[in-house]
């Protein structure tokens, strides 16, 4: 009989322990620690039912991370944006309401959702690598818990920013997969669950549509893991609903958003540090004379043109496309490389210098916190911030993922690999959409989703070498026993 080791059962356990405690001392004490809005909670706060309890902008944006928030009557979607950081945030309204009995809404009941979800996604994690390498799993499970419960990411957990949702969803489906992988037969309820984190993904943000259209393909691909009918059927209507989530947040961006977003990459993208603005504008259809908008932003006070004019919007909207700008950057490539040798420069940035923290005796405007931020201070200081370095890294990645791909020995082997190289994928695309899509604006905050992803290949790629140094190890130990004395 094969007598499990007890290090066995507690590494998991273990591992979701220290988590739930670590960001339970970080996270959840006085005074808070969270990121302070720069104005974008509004899109929750209106179909939560929530209110600032102070009218100074001081308290509100930027500085002082709010921890109470007052409890109106919520109208659903009524801040015109769809995502799936709603169901949570009504979630944790809910939960608060019914523990507290008053009329305050405590951010830390998100910020405890958001703990858990982190917990069973490096539960899940901790369990698959103890399975393939034994006591080998604590180097990569220990870098994993060093990586993603470091305050540059945790710290949004205490926020209304959908970069929380982005990344404990992702990790769950992570950690998901690779239990799958390492499962003699997959139950029903594991793939009902990486579905689950699919979705939530997928309607986080607006910029992780496509990286949603990529999850869905992964929920069909999951059919080939089973043959039976119940198993088919969630693979195959999850696909379907991540799918429809992705483009119905998309499509569902108010006109006043996409206004913003396309001002930002003309104006804060592509006429920055242009050398001829006013031909630009010839090119992408527009008067030479908008040229002295170049490099200004959307949200200044002033500007040599009234850009809020109902014309100028319309204008707007109508001439600037995606596809457009993308052919305008193919044309001039050159351009391009300087903006992403921009992003990489910016790319490895978690804080993003707002408030760390509430508004607290000896707590002053816009301090923030280096509490358990070792990763986060290595990638500024160590990490290569090279537009080679990057695209080194992620062709090694896919790489190694299609080799691994090709020699599996079952469809779970090569659901966990199209896994990571939908990882590789989405890191990839998220290192360029932001400047397709917003220009220079607030560049290092959209590269979240690249960090999440390089940072998952990294933790990911240190599994790999312990599992090859378990089976190298073990192939010399078989050889030197087949030897004769």
């Amino acid at each position: 009989m094969n007598i499990k080791k007890p290090w066995e059962f507690r590494m998991e356990f273990a591992v979701a322990g220290v988590i739930l405690v670590l960001l339970s001392s970080l996270l959840l004490t006085r005074p808070v620690r969270g990121v302070a809005d720069n104005g974008d909670f509004a899109r929750i706060m209106n179909s939560a039912g929530l209110h600032y309890l102070s009218d100074n902008p001081e308290d509100r944006y930027f500085g002082f991370v709010n921890r109470l928030y007052g409890i109106g009557y919520s109208v659903p979607f009524g801040g015109r944006y769809l995502s799936t950081e709603l169901p949570l945030v009504w979630l944790a309204v809910y939960v608060c309401k019914s523990l507290s009995g008053t009329a305050f809404f405590d951010i830390r009941f998100l910020a405890f959702l958001y703990i858990l979800i982190l917990a069973a996604a490096l539960f899940f994690m901790a369990k698959s690598s103890r399975k393939s390498t034994g006591l080998f799993a604590l180097i990569p499970i220990s870098l994993a818990m060093l990586i993603f419960c470091d305050i540059g990411y945790t710290s949004y957990f205490n926020s209304l920013y959908g970069e929380p949702v982005t990344l404990v969803f992702l990790l769950l489906m992570a950690g998901i997969a690779a239990t799958l992988a390492a499962s003699e037969k997959p139950a029903i309820w594991m793939t009902a669950l990486f579905c689950a984190g699919a979705f939530f993904f997928a309607g986080a943000k607006v910029q992780n549509a496509p990286a949603g259209l990529l999850m869905a393909l992964l929920c069909i691909r999951l059919v080939r893991l089973r043959g039976d009918r119940p198993w088919k059927i969630i693979s195959l209507v999850s696909a379907a609903l991540v799918a429809l989530v992705s483009l119905t947040c998309y499509l569902s961006v108010s006109k006043d958003i996409k206004v913003c977003n396309k001002y930002q990459t003309v104006f804060y993208g592509i006429l920055k540090d242009s050398p001829d603005p006013a031909k630009d504008l010839v090119e992408l259809g527009f008067d030479p004379s908008l040229s002295v908008l170049a490099g200004t932003n959307y949200f200044m006070d002033e500007y040599p043109v009234d850009i809020r004019t109902p014309e100028f919007r319309e204008m707007l909207y109508d001439r600037v496309g995606y596809a457009g700008v993308a052919a305008f950057y193919l044309k001039y490539p050159g351009r391009l490389i300087k903006k992403l040798e921009l992003a990489a420069k910016n790319g490895f940035k978690l804080k993003q210098g707002f408030g760390n923290y509430e508004k607290y005796p000896g707590i002053t405007y816009k301090q923030t916190t280096n509490a358990f931020g070792f990763w986060s201070d290595f990638k500024m200081k160590a990490l290569p911030h090279t537009l080679s370095f990057i695209c080194v890294f992620f062709a090694i990645a896919l790489i190694i993922l299609i080799y691994e791909h090709k020699r599996a020995a079952d469809h779970k082997g090569r659901f966990f690999a199209e896994f990571m190289g939908a990882v590789v994928l989405t890191g990839m695309m998220q290192f360029v959409l932001p400047i397709l899509g917003d220009g220079e604006a607030d560049l290092s905050k959209h590269l979240f989703l690249f960090n999440v992803s390089f940072d998952m290949l990294f933790a990911s790629g240190l599994t790999y070498l312990a599992v090859k140094a378990v089976s190298a190890v073990k192939w010399l130990r078989n050889r030197r026993a087949l030897q004769p004395e």
